[in-house]
C-alpha cells in the first residue's frame, strides 16, 4: 500500500518546522524519552500526527491509530503494535514536544529556539 500524503500532515509538520522542530528532533525526542530503540514502522512524527489527529476528533482508540498510521504511512500496523508504543515512554515523548513547542512558540522573537 503506497502511503497517502494529505495536506493536514503536510500543514501539521509545517507548524512544528516554523517553530524549527523537525523530524530528527522528534526521533531524538524519541530516542531520549525510550519510545523507540531502533528505527521501526512506526515514527515517532507518525505517531504524534495520529494521536493529535484523532484526538481532536474525540476518544481515540487503537484500532483507530493503527488505521490512520496505515493509511498515512502505507505499511501495515496493527492495534497491538501501536498499544505496545502507547506507555510510559509515549507520554514522556509527548511530554518532551509539547514542552519543545510552547518554548519555541514563546521565545521566536528573541531568535533563541531551544531543542534541550
Amino acid at each position: 500500500m503506497k502511503p497517502k500524503l494529505n495536506l493536514e500532515k503536510i500543514e501539521f509538520f509545517n507548524l512544528f518546522n516554523a517553530l524549527n522542530i523537525t523530524n530528527d528532533v522528534l526521533l531524538d525526542l524519541a530516542f531520549e524519552a525510550g519510545l523507540i530503540v531502533r528505527k521501526r514502522t512506526i515514527y515517532p512524527a507518525d505517531l504524534l500526527f495520529a494521536f493529535c489527529l484523532e484526538s481532536a476528533q474525540g476518544s481515540v482508540s487503537y484500532n483507530d491509530l493503527a488505521a490512520r498510521l496505515e493509511c498515512d504511512t502505507g505499511s501495515s500496523v496493527s492495534k497491538v503494535s501501536v498499544w505496545k508504543k502507547i506507555n510510559a515512554q509515549c507520554l514522556i515523548f509527548l511530554k518532551k514536544v509539547f514542552e519543545l513547542v510552547a518554548r519555541n512558540k514563546l521565545r521566536p522573537l528573541q531568535g533563541k529556539y531551544y531543542y534541550k
